[in-house]
């Protein structure tokens, strides 16, 4: 005999297996279904997960990108003032503060905040020349004048201005000279002393002027 089995009576893959106490054992049956009707083809559920192979590997989401490339590098940490000054102050040759050493590291840190040398420090007394700092690109020699009280400001000038002249012209030296502990009027003597007996004044920086 045949018999019309309805879609509900079929499993999701069309399938119907005939319960033999109704038709018994053994009894051929056949089955056709209703015109235009298909088996539903099965969808995934939280029952049937999705096939995966063994060499996928998981794209990172674009949250986990964005924050990798937007956090920020760290910062390259600066020397402070005081840092600088206790590094500097020191005399290159017996590695002793002393009153001058310590002036001409102050004089050299003002002239790197004021744009005239970039990263000083103390020059190998064995192997560089012996000027109180080298610098980027050379040399710096600092030269800081004391009161007339102290010693004659002609008598400076014209010893400062020997120095200078006996250095090679196409040595990269800076002379800075800085007249912090001179009055006004021994500042402007002591610049015309000085201008008139240096060669090249090019390599000369003033501080305090």
């Amino acid at each position: 005999f045949s018999v019309e089995i309805p879609p509900e009576a079929t499993n999701v893959f069309g399938e119907f297996t005939p319960d033999p106490t109704v038709f018994g054992e053994g009894t051929p049956i056949d089955i056709f279904f209703t015109p235009g009707w298909e088996p539903e083809t099965p969808q995934p559920g939280p029952s049937t997960p999705l096939p995966t192979t063994s060499f996928e590997q998981p794209t990172p989401s674009t949250t986990q990108i964005h924050a990798a490339e937007d956090t920020p590098h760290p910062a390259t940490p600066t020397a402070t003032y005081d840092e600088k000054l206790s590094d500097l102050e020191k005399d290159p040759v017996t590695g002793i503060v002393t009153g001058k050493s310590r002036k001409e590291a102050e004089t050299i840190l003002q002239a790197e905040g004021e744009g005239i040398v970039q990263n000083p420090q103390r020059p190998d007394p064995i192997n560089e020349p012996k000027l109180d700092f080298k610098v980027d690109g050379g040399y710096a020699d600092v030269k800081r004048p004391v009161s007339e009280e102290i010693r004659l400001i002609s008598v400076q000038a014209e010893d400062i201005a020997s120095t200078i002249n006996n250095y090679e012209p196409g040595e990269t030296i800076i002379i800075i000279i800085d007249l912090q502990d001179l009055d006004e009027d021994e500042k402007s003597d002591f610049i015309d002393r000085l201008e008139v007996r240096v060669l090249d004044m090019e390599r000369v920086k003033y501080l305090n002027r």
